[in-house]
Order: structure tokens, then C-alpha cells, then sequence
């Protein structure tokens, strides 16, 4: 039975890694068309020198320039050709070759001109499949032999040689070709992984952008997958997503990809098909599924100037649609609306600005008795600021300074988060990395994160390519998430944050004590910072329960070996009564108001933050 699975694996791999990592019509044309030029160009170079009387100089050299202009071609014109194209090319190249070796008389120029195969032997196995591959391969072979068992004075022994080098290396191109492809593949299914699928959706956008042929996503997602392996072990659970695989790849044609986008869901991406096609597809999809077993699945189609993830996010939304409207469904994007692509274009004119609200060392400050804005007035010691929280704010160009709570919802609901998130990250953390330090050491910046970014297996991978292009060390680097968005069930959430903690950033939680199951979270998450929520700093002094409350969770906090922060400080009584509870930071209107990156980095006595273009396309979220 073990091995059974075993081979099941090993067909469902070779299956999936039958086509190389980099195949494709553009890459085809781009390789191919590349090899023709260099063999030409090679060619000329060499008839640039004397030659035997026996070699047809002037019709290698026209061959060599001919070949040289279709090279060139090859590139425009062959993404659009049909794939037997791609087949008379290669056997083109080798009839050229071979002709080659023929005109070059027999000598040392035939065995210099034949090794000219060798870039069809390596061709074939990084662009077809292996039937092909191997197909195309036994022609350059046979075409090699023939060619020297007919010329004056070579031997078949000559070609022999040649063609067990070519073989060896065809051989070690398609296994290297394969490992690199093996690399985006599931293990468990043999369909593309995340990595994998990724590659191929840039391929696929290009095309639609290039030939602005319709391109639709589609996630699908096992209705209470959990429960299988719960009840029934996780083998069973694997059996489930192996049977599910094959049943949905058995009915996808050619062109059409399916992946493993990590745990019970899948992506399915269908290049030229509308809308409507696409919504009879996957209705297709979840009836083949296994009797008594249910998906839901969102379907988002690609519009111009979309980003990757701004197209998987769209197909997110809409599977997410699906499940709370009951699961079993299909849910389909509407796309973006006039809103959606103002905001867009906000994000593109680079009206989407960074404020920077201090975060102040509470206890020091009440011992110095600096009680009035600290960055605002020469009588507080700018020392007591120990770093800032980035909020995001829209300098809108006929509203003024829009709060992110008039955008910012709506960013998250219509998928756009993702790329407004990337843009506020990058700009926090290049202000940040400008920063003078405090009396501590380095003064981190703090950015918001909504539960859907931190849904994304890939939200850390992206933190830390943006701290690698700022120069942003991990450690200054504190993500803030809401306790609300804690007690998803997703378990990639809390896998996110202890990626981010191996890279060396903090969490905080923010808003905490108006959840639902704080300290059953707090036993399971990597938290660093505890955020007291802004509706128990205002009720202090009132009579009420907030000031136990407050001293509950900073006792907490200490117990826990955790910071506690207050924010929405607006009174030195507040203030005061935070001290003597025991609350290590704080942050509010009290100090100041959030305010612009060069302002706020002029008031620390350090230089203002080197202006640089914040990509749009990928992270987290700034509210506040």
C-alpha cells in the first residue's frame, strides 16, 4: 500500500514537471531565437578565416546571415504561433545544420559545424515535454550520422562521438531543467505549489496584456476540510486532496493551469476564457468532486493594470463571499468601481502619504514632567520618543488630508490592501532606517497589518524583501494586529507571525481587552507588545471599571514579560493614572498629532528620510 502512494506520487511529480520550469511560447521564442543568432554569428566569424577548398564559403555565409534575421524574428513573431510551429522550427534548425555540415566539404569544418546541434539537444529538453524533446533529439542524432556516412572523407566514428555528447548533454539539461521545475511543485498532489503557480500567472498576465485576450482566476477551497482531518486522521485528509487533484486535472485542456495553493485550496487559472466560461468551469470542478464532499470557490477576472496579487486578492475576496453566504457556492468578483480605481490612481500619483505619531516613554516622561507635546515645543526633551507608529493618511487633491478610516475599509473589502499595504510598508520603513537614535538605541517604526495579509503564506517572504531594500534591520520593525483579527480560525495567520518573529520583528496586538478570547490567544501567538485600546484610556478618571481593567492587563503584561503601550492619550490625567498603573509607553494627541516623515524626523535631530519609490504590489495595512 505505501508503495503504492509512493509510485502514485512519483507519476502525479513526473506528470507535473513533464514541461520545464521556464516553458512557454514566449521563452520558446526568446531561447530559440537566441541560439539561431549566436550559431549564425558563429558561423560568420568563422568564415572570416581561410577555409579548405572543398567548403561552400559563400553559401554558409548567406545560410549564417539568414539565420541570423530569423533569430531575430523568432522573438516577435513566434508567442503568437501555434505550438507545431514551435515543432518545424527545431526540425528547421537541425535541416540547417545538417546542411551545414554538408557544405563545409567533410573536414574539420563538418565536425565544427555539427557541433551546432548541440543547442538544438539543449533547446528541446528546457522548452517541450519529453516525448517531444526525446523525438526532436533522435532526428539531430540520426541527421548527425547520416551526415557523415555520406561525406568524403569523414567517419560515422566521428559522428558517434559527436552524438553521444550531444546526448549526455540533453541528458543533464532535462534533469536540471526538471529539479528547477520540481521546485514549484506539491509533493503531495504533483500540481504547481504557490511558488510555481505564481510564475506561471506572470506569464499568463503578460500575454492577456499583450494580446488583451480575457484571463480569469479562480480559488476553490474544501468545504470543512478540517473536519476529515479531525475525524478521520490525515491520511485521509491527503487521500481527499490526491483524489481531488486528479479528478480536477483529468477535465482542465491544455493551457489551463491548476495548482496547490497550500492546505484544502486550490487555484485554477484559465488564460482566454470570459467570464461566464470560467463560472461553468469550476461548476464543472466542484461537481467532480468525491460524493458527500462540497467547495466553495471565488473567481475574479484580470483587468488592465491589475498586479498579481491584486488579481488573487479580487479571487480571495470572492471565495470568501462564497463561504459566508453559506459554502457550496461560487462567488464571482465584480471588479473595481470608480472608487477602486481612484484609489489606484492615488496610489500612483503618490498622493498616499505616511504620518509618524511618537511613541513615548511614559515613565520617563512623568519623572522629567514633560507633559506637553514633546515634538511640538523646545521644553520636552525630544529623548523620551522611543519610536512611532506609521499611519496612513490620502492627500487627496480636492478633499485635502483624508483619514485612512474613509479608505481603508474599503481597501480591505474590495482587495486592495494588499498593494496599499506594500506602499505604506515600504515608505514606514525607509523613514524608519533615516531615523537619529534614541537614548536606547534605535527608534522602531510600528505598521498595522489586517488579517488578510497575514492570511498570505507569503506576507513574510515580502517583509523581508522590503526590510532588504530599505536596509530596515528586523528588530525596528514592529507589526501591529488587531485582536479581532486574532481569533480567526486561519491557521497561516498565526504562522505568518511566528515568520515574522524569525525574521526578527515584534508583534503587537493592538486594540486588546475588546476581543473575545484574549488569553487563549495570547498562550498561542508570538506577541512582544500589548496595545491598550483607546476606549479604556478615555474612561479613566470616570468611575468606572477601565482603570482596574488597565491595571489588569499592564500586570498581565509584566507577568508575560510583554510592553504595554496606551494609546489615544489625550490629558496629563490620563497620563498620569497610566503611571501609576504601570504602563511602560504611550502615544496620543497629549505629545502630538501624527505628523509628516521629513517634519517628524527634523524634530528627532536626524536627517530626513532618503526619498525612494515605494513599489505598489504586495502587504500590509496602515490604519489609524
Amino acid at each position: 500500500m505505501i508503495g503504492g502512494r509512493r509510485r502514485a506520487r512519483l507519476r502525479a511529480l513526473l506528470a507535473a514537471t513533464d514541461v520545464p520550469a521556464i516553458a512557454g511560447p514566449e521563452a520558446f521564442a526568446l531561447l530559440t531565437g537566441a541560439l539561431m543568432a549566436a550559431g549564425g554569428i558563429i558561423s560568420l566569424a568563422a568564415l572570416a578565416f581561410p577555409q579548405a577548398p572543398e567548403v561552400h564559403v559563400g553559401a554558409l555565409r548567406a545560410m549564417a546571415v539568414a539565420v541570423i534575421v530569423l533569430g531575430v524574428a523568432n522573438a516577435t513573431v513566434l508567442p503568437r504561433r501555434a505550438g507545431w510551429v514551435h515543432h518545424a522550427i527545431g526540425l528547421g534548425a537541425t535541416a540547417y545544420i545538417t546542411a551545414a555540415v554538408l557544405l563545409a566539404g567533410g573536414g574539420v569544418a563538418s565536425v565544427a559545424y555539427a557541433s551546432l546541434f548541440g543547442f538544438i539537444a539543449v533547446d528541446v529538453f528546457l522548452i517541450f515535454a519529453w516525448r517531444a524533446a526525446a523525438a526532436h533529439l533522435a532526428v539531430v542524432l540520426l541527421a548527425c550520422v547520416c551526415a557523415f556516412a555520406v561525406l568524403p572523407g569523414a567517419s560515422v566514428a566521428q559522428a558517434i562521438v559527436l552524438d553521444g555528447m550531444f546526448l549526455a548533454v540533453s541528458v543533464m539539461t532535462a534533469c536540471l531543467s526538471r529539479a528547477a521545475a520540481g521546485a514549484g511543485v506539491d509533493s503531495l498532489t504533483g500540481l504547481l505549489n504557490r511558488r510555481g503557480f505564481d510564475r506561471r500567472l506572470a506569464a499568463a498576465m503578460a500575454d492577456a496584456e499583450r494580446s488583451s485576450a480575457p484571463l480569469t482566476l479562480a480559488l476553490l477551497d474544501l468545504d470543512r476540510f478540517k473536519s476529515v482531518n479531525d475525524t478521520d486522521g490525515h491520511a485521509s485528509g491527503d487521500r481527499l486532496l490526491r483524489v481531488t487533484a486528479q479528478a480536477w486535472r483529468e477535465r482542465l485542456r491544455p493551457g489551463q493551469v491548476l495548482a496547490r495553493f497550500g492546505g484544502d485550496e486550490f487555484a485554477v487559472l484559465l488564460p482566454g476564457c470570459p467570464p461566464e466560461g470560467a463560472e461553468a468551469l469550476v461548476a464543472g470542478l466542484r461537481a467532480a468532486l468525491p460524493a458527500g464532499r462540497t467547495c466553495s470557490a471565488g473567481l475574479a477576472e484580470w483587468e488592465p493594470g491589475d498586479s498579481a496579487s491584486m488579481l488573487v486578492n479580487r479571487a480571495d475576496v470572492a471565495l470568501y463571499a462564497a463561504k459566508r453566504a453559506g459554502r457550496n457556492r461560487a462567488h464571482r468578483h465584480a471588479g473595481e468601481d470608480g472608487r477602486g480605481r481612484e484609489l489606484l490612481r492615488a496610489m500612483a500619483a503618490g498622493e498616499i502619504v505616511v504620518h509618524y505619531q511618537p511613541l513615548i516613554d511614559l515613565q520617563r516622561a512623568l519623572h522629567l514632567g514633560l507633559r506637553s507635546a514633546p515634538l511640538a515645543g523646545s521644553v520636552v526633551d525630544p529623548g523620551t520618543v522611543t519610536g512611532a507608529e506609521a499611519l496612513v493618511r490620502w492627500q487627496h487633491p480636492t478633499r485635502g488630508l483624508v483619514p485612512p478610516l474613509h479608505f481603508i475599509p474599503y481597501a480591505e473589502e474590495r482587495s486592495l490592501i494588499t498593494d496599499l499595504g506594500l506602499h505604506v510598508l515600504h515608505s514606514a520603513c525607509v523613514a524608519a532606517a533615516g531615523w537619529a537614535p534614541g537614548p536606547d538605541g534605535p527608534r522602531p517604526v510600528a505598521v498595522n497589518v489586517s488579517a488578510r495579509e497575514l492570511a498570505d503564506p507569503g506576507y513574510a517572504d515580502r517583509v523581508a524583501q522590503v526590510l532588504g531594500e530599505t536596509g530596515l534591520p528586523a528588530s525596528s520593525l514592529v507589526v501591529e494586529v488587531t485582536e479581532s483579527s486574532t481569533e480567526s480560525d486561519d491557521p497561516q495567520l498565526t504562522r505568518s507571525l511566528h515568520a515574522l518573529r524569525e525574521l526578527g520583528a515584534r508583534v503587537a496586538i493592538d486594540d486588546f481587552g475588546t476581543g473575545y478570547s484574549s488569553l487563549s490567544r495570547l498562550s498561542r501567538l508570538p506577541v512582544d507588545v500589548l496595545k491598550v485600546d483607546r476606549s479604556f484610556v478615555r474612561a479613566l478618571g470616570t468611575g468606572d471599571r477601565s482603570e482596574t481593567i488597565v491595571s489588569a492587563i499592564t500586570g498581565l503584561g509584566r507577568a508575560l514579560g510583554l510592553l504595554v503601550v496606551a494609546e489615544g492619550i489625550e490629558t496629563a490625567e490620563q497620563a498620569e493614572a497610566l503611571g501609576r498603573l504601570g504602563c511602560e509607553r504611550a502615544q496620543g494627541f497629549l505629545w502630538s498629532r501624527p505628523l509628516p516623515p521629513d517634519e517628524f524626523a527634523g524634530r528627532l535631530g536626524g536627517a530626513a528620510p532618503v526619498s525612494r519609490a515605494a513599489p505598489v504590489g504586495g502587504m500590509a495595512s496602515i490604519a489609524g
